[in-house]
């Protein structure tokens, strides 16, 4: 073996610091996020802090010492790295709400601006009375207790009122970090890096096992080719992300292993060990599945102690370190989910375990958690014996494992294919919504093209599918590729014939493909390939290879062309600038000629919580009843969005948007068209009137409300700030200091006028007692004498600051007085002046 190249060490320590920098940033955002406290940039200055931190005391010995020829690796990375940008350089934008993509971008610009899982509605407390409120609460569940569904993707979490979010948050958590860096459009770049780093793992963990740089480009090239993993590097699910942790934490893994082989200092080993336990346990918080990752867990700690215990007794504490660490981590996850995640952990957990295990089983979950355990702390003391390493022995042997991984595969397979049996050929599911609304019950023979049995191969490529499980066979004693084999059988298994049988939605549903069987297949062929030491398998393997990088690369081109989202993103844009910090009324009605939340949800999700504005759904028949309660309420601040023109006299047009999207068709099981029109709609965008949009604006008090002339009404309480007595018929009493509260909103153009005018009346004033206001807003201050009771307007000058938003008016009262001291009545109240109208005044040479 070669020595380390100078480039190459410089390289590998870029890369140990870059790694260390994700880790440490990942668990400082969900630690931070768990306290409610999340914040991006401390997210990130904590991270580098760790990482800092940690990267200063790690030993000399921890410096890689790569297993290639001794030519430099940097350069394959860079190839390989430029070859996967090359077609992942332009993610997705999906903002659909109600789709998982959707919800987990909206997730990430809802968890950067407000710092916490828990989603406090802030409609109810902009609605102006009882009656909108009444008719925004029928809209929600009927009752909002745990697991009602607030809208797709969105639940309530206790009966307190708090939403949750169902999915885990790593993912979401690192799209914001990117925005903060980068600014908001490269949220979702975020997924892009992380893609990167999936196939960086992958070729590096393949460089370890086979020792060959060409292996590691071969890998790289055919992820960066794969159309599973590009269309999924460029739509925003989790399983890539999966992919990333999973895949640098088996190379570190590989790393920590060979360590241990050439008796490495144990300090070395031990971070290394570390470093994998800590990168692989994000995945539990990327997704809750993470529990596909404990057998391979098991099987690890349990040959690690079992050889370590023989060969390399100092390191028999790493292992056992690793393996706690990576369980008490699980535990750790587990505790969060179903916490902080709470309806979508016992949602997974009761459908994955509840149909295999039956009634009891979170009894029997407990006692196997239990019982692993406890094997898991007595084989450290067991194995010192030589009666029971000698009794280990057979179940460390490579061909045990490979065998019981060939026959979960081969399960795995008949599972698919017996489920689409089922589903194409008998009447079970006849009734079955879920399987009724993709067309697959009844179908017949053509369904099982539709199996995850065919999607897996031909995601892989039928010809490497077939060389990495012969080439495993070939050489049952390379235990780095057993164990990934057993790893892939779990998976495959699982999902094939558990999780998704039939890709009943084609590529969409292939994602469970994604994270751990295509891209772990790939790496196996590409392993055995280059280990063989036979000629004959080394050409298989190769024809196969040069066969799947044309196969593959024409389906990846005819995804180039798509921009799934792009147009949605852009249009909802538009929308959210024109609205502002108003509220926005969306009207259900019309999705498909019926009202249809769900459907209606492709805007409010994002528009709720991507862009961060009050939504208020509602059906047609309500809104003549939201109008008269909104009429003139900050009117310029209600908005109303639909997907049909509205005649309704109160409705100002102000906008039309064009929605439309393109996506890969679903036509075939590797897609290979998009459809332009996909989910196109026109989208109308009205406004309320203002309050005051004329040059003169009166506003005059009757039954507790101030009415403009010819418009509706603003509520009192918009107006009068602190100090005011309680609303009367026709006018409100002042103390002896309180203050009017302005918006420029009100205003035509956003300007604020020049004077306010105002019809008062003072409380008991007469010559021998006279009632002073003095009136005071910004630098101008204005006094009014008052020595009799008589009703008059005065006009005073408003001194509003050009850039502000608010406007406060002070009003100070000397000698008010109360009632009771001047005619013994029992009101007790101090009553300075009462304002029976409010009126304001433009400068008319203002333009």
């Amino acid at each position: 073996m070669a020595s380390q190249q100078p480039a190459d060490l410089a390289f590998f320590r870029v890369l140990d610091s870059l790694i260390l920098s994700v880790v440490c940033i990942s668990y400082a955002s969900v630690i931070l996020l768990a306290f409610g406290a999340f914040d991006a940039r401390l997210a990130i200055v904590a991270g580098l802090l760790l990482a800092a931190t940690g990267r200063y005391f790690l030993p000399a010995s921890f410096e890689p010492e790569h297993a290639a020829s001794g030519k430099p690796v940097f350069p394959v990375v860079l190839v390989v790295l430029l070859a996967a940008l090359l077609f992942r350089a332009e993610p997705f934008r999906p903002m659909h709400g109600g789709q998982d993509q959707g919800v987990y971008v909206s997730m990430s610009a809802h968890l950067q601006r407000e710092g916490s899982v828990f989603i406090d509605d802030p409609v109810p407390a902009a609605l102006p009375d009882e009656r909108s409120r009444n008719i925004y609460a029928s809209g929600m569940p009927e009752d909002p207790s745990f697991a009602a569904s607030v809208q797709p993707g969105v639940y309530y979490s206790d009966g307190k009122g708090d939403y949750v979010f169902q999915f885990y948050h790593l993912h979401p958590l690192w799209m914001a970090v990117f925005a903060e860096l980068f600014g908001d459009a490269a949220r979702f770049y975020a997924l892009t890096f992380l893609s990167l780093l999936s196939i960086l793992g992958l070729c590096l963990l393949v460089l370890e096992m086979t020792g060959a740089r060409a292996a590691a480009l071969v890998t790289g090239l055919l992820l960066a080719l794969n159309p599973l993993h590009v269309y999924f590097s460029r739509l925003h699910v989790t399983e890539i992300v999966a992919l990333a942790f999973s895949a640098i934490g088996f190379y570190y893994l590989a790393r920590a292993a060979r360590g241990v082989q050439r008796s490495a200092p144990p300090a070395a080993t031990a971070t290394l060990a570390a470093l994998s336990a800590l990168s692989l346990s994000l995945v539990f918080f990327v997704r809750i599945t993470g529990f596909l990752y404990l057998p391979l867990v098991v099987l690890i700690y349990g040959l690690g102690i079992w050889w370590t215990a023989q060969h390399r007794p100092a390191y028999t504490r790493q292992v056992i370190g690793y393996g706690a660490l990576v369980a008490a981590l699980y535990g750790v996850s587990v505790l969060y989910g179903l916490y902080y995640s709470p309806i979508y952990a016992l949602e997974i957990y009761r459908w994955r375990f509840a149909g295999l295990l039956g009634t009891h089983w979170k009894a029997i979950l407990a006692i196997v958690s239990l019982a692993t355990v406890a094997a898991g702390i007595a084989l450290p003391f067991a194995v010192r014996s030589g009666g029971a390493q000698r009794r280990l022995a057979f179940a460390a042997r490579p061909g045990v494992w490979i065998g019981l991984a060939s026959a979960a595969i081969a399960l795995g397979v008949a599972g698919s294919f017996y489920e689409a049996y089922v589903i194409g050929f008998t009447e079970r599911y006849a009734y079955t919504q879920h399987y009724l609304r993709f067309g697959v019950v009844g179908l017949g023979a053509p369904i099982f093209w539709q199996t995850g049995a065919v999607g897996w191969m031909l995601y892989t490529s039928p010809l490497l599918a077939l060389v990495g499980i012969a080439g495993v066979h070939r050489m049952p004693r390379q235990w780095p590729l057993v164990l990934l084999y057993v790893f892939l059988a779990v998976c495959l298994f699982a999902n094939l014939a558990v999780n998704v049988p039939v890709i009943y939605q084609h590529y969409y549903y292939a994602r469970y493909l994604a994270s751990e069987i295509v891209p772990y297949g790939i790496a196996i062929a590409v392993a055995v390939t280059f280990l063989s030491t036979a000629r004959w398998f080394r050409v298989l393997g190769a024809a196969a290879i040069a066969l799947t990088i044309p196969f593959h690369l024409y389906y990846v081109l005819q995804q180039m062309p798509v921009r799934e989202g792009a147009r949605p993103y852009a249009s909802m844009t538009r929308i959210a600038d024109t609205v502002g910090d108003g509220l926005l009324l969306l009207d259900l009605d019309g999705w498909g000629g019926r009202s249809d939340g769900a459907r209606a949800a492709r805007l409010q999700t994002p528009l709720t919580y991507y862009y961060g504005k009050r939504v208020f759904p509602f059906e047609s028949r309500e809104l003549d009843e939201i109008l008269a309660s909104f009429e003139g309420v900050s009117g310029a601040d209600v908005w109303l969005l639909g997907n049909r023109p509205s005649t309704h006299p109160r409705l100002q047009l102000v906008r039309t948007f064009l929605y439309r999207d393109n996506r890969m068709d679903s036509a075939a099981l590797i897609p290979t068209t998009f459809n332009e029109n996909y989910w196109r709609q026109v989208l109308y965008l009205y406004r309320v009137p203002g309050v005051c949009e004329t040059p003169g604006c009166d506003l005059r008090f009757s039954d507790g409300r101030l009415y403009p002339i010819r418009r509706g009404y603003v509520y009192a309480q918009t107006v009068l700030g602190q100090g005011w007595h309680g609303l009367e018929e026709d006018h409100v009493w002042s103390s002896d200091s309180q203050t009017l509260e302005l918006s420029r909103r009100w205003f035509d153009a956003g300007r604020w006028p020049a004077a306010l005018r105002m019809e008062l009346r003072p409380y008991a004033a007469s010559p021998e007692h006279l009632v002073t206001l003095i009136v005071r807003s910004g630098e101008v201050e204005e006094e009014i004498l008052f020595d009799g009771g008589g009703l008059a307007v005065h006009d005073v000058p408003l001194g509003c600051p050009d850039e502000g938003a608010t406007c406060t008016v002070y009003l100070d009262v000397d000698g008010a007085r109360s009632p009771s001291d001047v005619r013994g009545s029992a009101d007790g109240r101090t009553l300075g002046v009462g304002l029976y109208n409010i009126g304001f005044e433009f400068d008319q040479e203002q333009p």
